[in-house]
C-alpha cells in the first residue's frame, strides 16, 4: 500500500457540479480517486482525511472545453472585483 489516503473529504468549499449550477454543494468526497460524495457536509461520509478548501472553488464536472466561465463566475459575482479591474 503507498500510504496515501482511500477517501478524501474536501470541506468548507463551493463545489460546483456542472457549468449549470446555481446552488454549489460544499463538501466533496473521493474514494480510491474517484468521486463519491457531493452534497451537504452534514450528510457527507466519513473519510480517512479531510481538505478544508477554506472558501475555494472546485469544478470537478465541468469538462467541456468550451464553457465560458469567466461570464458563469461575473454573472455570479464571485470575481466581481477582477471584473472591475479589466473594465
Amino acid at each position: 500500500m503507498s500510504g496515501r489516503s482511500q477517501s478524501i473529504r474536501f470541506v468548507n468549499g463551493r463545489i460546483y457540479r456542472d457549468a449549470s449550477d446555481r446552488i454549489p454543494a460544499a463538501t466533496l468526497v473521493t474514494q480510491n480517486g474517484a468521486i463519491g460524495f457531493v452534497g451537504p457536509q452534514d450528510e457527507a461520509p466519513s473519510a480517512d482525511a479531510t481538505v478544508d478548501l477554506c472558501g475555494a472553488t472546485v469544478i470537478p464536472g465541468v469538462t467541456d472545453a468550451h464553457i465560458h466561465l469567466f461570464g458563469i463566475a461575473a454573472g455570479r459575482l464571485h470575481i466581481s472585483k477582477a471584473v472591475e479591474v479589466f473594465n
